[in-house]
């Protein structure tokens, strides 16, 4: 009929207009009390144009067949909710999770979803991303790709998708961030690579650092777990059925990497999951799903005041146990006190430790006697409170001595020098007991303990440790004929600084050029 109008879009006639929820990733929502509910997400519906103008995502290849592709990975990124998917970027509406449609399908909108497809000469799966402020990084299993934008907004006609690398990429890990820098894990040779990518720009390559070429064989192949503490400066890593823990701590000055080292721990469990929460590192047992703590940081004795701290009260008694808890001990029947203990791991082939946070005494297992759960103790502190764990050997194997000169930004060594090492001074934080090994060419091995404070050096009512201590161990042996080594057992602690080294020294004369 006659008289004024307005144009109001609508879908197509006979068309799909909405999502199968049950397909899609679901939501793990937190409530107001506290408690998490898990179930499906609602989805928004066509409320525009047909399969030409207003297409469902990449991700479903036939709507009618309800036939999709599998998602990989769920991301958010400039204030939108995004799906990699085979070769596919898919971004939901700027600040619509859950709308993957456009507004009209008479022209695109700036806040419209994005769908870009990531070409290469290439297979390209894309596994995994992680968002930096060049851009949204994602990690092919063989390359790695940069979504960005040259204008101030992301929009359907700004965005693209530029290859930026094409180093191997383990997606069995995520990639993670250090703080200004990206991680990820390269598991195509016998042993794992740990690279570091810096300096990411939406022009040219990135930079690209392999953190783990000083220790080659350290780490194994096929990864499962990445977890890292920006705050602690320290990434740990794990391999999903196996006791041992591996990480690398890494000492930031400004823009510069002034240290780094690695290191690994052998559990008396095998690891299934691990996570850092608040300066702590929490591990997933493989077996029973244990959930253990491990602080990464000296715990407030005020803020654990009711005893279930592994450092102790006044004392501050640091122990050193794994799977360590706070317990009551059982009767002393002359030689032995009984102890209760369950744990996460068997302990296989060491000892249990039971530790008294209030006077600082350490008493061992005697293994003869065991019959798990109960264990035997010798010495008497029937009826108190100690922590008790299983015992661990920390062990360092110290570097071959040169004698090094530094000219500017380089270090050498003097390999060709007659040294003799006449003695080292190792430089200790908190320690209490410590083991060296001095291993001679020819010769047989020399082992030393010593003790941070010798009998009757220290007051009764104190725990057998000091804050810090210079040991001096003699050597006298050539350089290249001798290796030292040094170990702990025992639950106190063991902070190793520094060495340094006294000898006799000539360059014998040579030419050097």
């Amino acid at each position: 009929g006659n008289g004024p109008g307005r144009w109001e879009e609508t879908v197509g006639p006979g068309v799909y207009t909405t999502f199968d929820a049950s397909t899609l990733p679901y939501i793990i929502q937190r409530q107001s009390n506290g408690s998490f509910t898990v179930g499906t997400y609602t989805w928004a519906s066509r409320e525009v144009g047909d399969q030409q103008t207003n297409p469902f995502p990449s991700l479903m290849v036939d709507v009618a067949a309800n036939q999709g592709r599998k998602i990989s990975q769920t991301f958010f990124h400039r204030n939108r909710l995004g799906f990699l998917c085979e070769d596919n970027i898919i971004l939901s509406r700027a600040g619509e999770p859950g709308n993957f449609f456009q507004e009209s399908a008479l022209v695109i909108g700036g806040s419209d979803p994005i769908d870009i497809q990531a070409s290469s000469t290439q297979p390209t799966l894309l596994k995994n991303a992680i968002e930096t402020n060049t851009g949204l990084v994602v990690f092919a299993e063989t390359q790695q790709f940069l979504l960005h934008t040259d204008s101030d907004a992301l929009t359907p006609d700004t965005g693209k998708v530029s290859n930026i690398s094409t180093y191997r990429y383990s997606p069995q890990t995520d990639p993670i961030s250090l703080g200004t820098t990206i991680a990820f894990i390269d598991s195509a040779g016998r042993n794992g690579r740990f690279f570091e990518m810096f300096d990411i720009r939406r022009e040219g390559e990135p930079n690209m650092i392999e953190q783990t070429k000083v220790v080659p064989r350290l780490l194994p192949t096929d990864l499962t777990t990445i977890t890292n503490s920006r705050e602690n400066n320290t990434v740990f890593l794990a391999k999903g059925g196996e006791k041992d823990i591996f990480g690398y701590r890494y000492f930031n000055t400004g823009d510069r990497r002034v240290q780094s080292a690695w290191f690994k721990w052998s559990l008396p469990y095998n690891v299934k999951k691990l996570f850092v929460l608040d300066d702590e590192l929490y591990i997933i047992q493989d077996t029973d799903y244990n959930l253990l703590k491990i602080p990464l940081q000296e715990i407030d004795t005020a803020r654990e005041a009711n005893g279930d701290d592994f450092y102790g009260d006044t004392i501050k008694y640091r122990v050193h146990l794994d799977s360590s808890k706070s317990l009551t001990a059982g009767s002393y029947n002359g030689t032995h006190t009984e102890v209760s203990f369950t744990s996460a791991g068997s302990g296989v082939g060491t000892s249990l430790a039971a530790v008294n946070l209030t006077t600082g005494e350490v008493f061992i297992e005697d293994t003869t006697q065991r019959s798990a759960p109960s264990y035997k103790f010798l010495g008497d502190f029937g009826g108190d409170t100690v922590v008790v764990g299983w015992m661990y050997e920390m062990k360092v194997d110290l570097p071959r001595i040169f004698v090094k000169q530094k000219a500017g930004e380089q270090t050498t060594s003097d390999l060709t020098a007659a040294l003799t090492i006449q003695r080292v001074n190792m430089r200790f934080g908190p320690v209490g007991q410590i083991d060296v090994d001095l291993k001679r060419l020819g010769k047989s091995t020399v082992t030393t303990q010593y003790d941070a404070t010798p009998m009757d050096h220290y007051d009764a009512d104190e725990a057998t440790f000091v804050s810090e201590k210079t040991q001096q161990v003699p050597v006298y042996e050539r350089n290249k004929n001798c290796n030292i080594t040094l170990k702990s057992f025992h639950p106190g602690p063991a902070s190793f600084h520094s060495m340094t080294w006294e000898g006799d020294y000539t360059p014998m004369h040579h030419q050097r050029v």
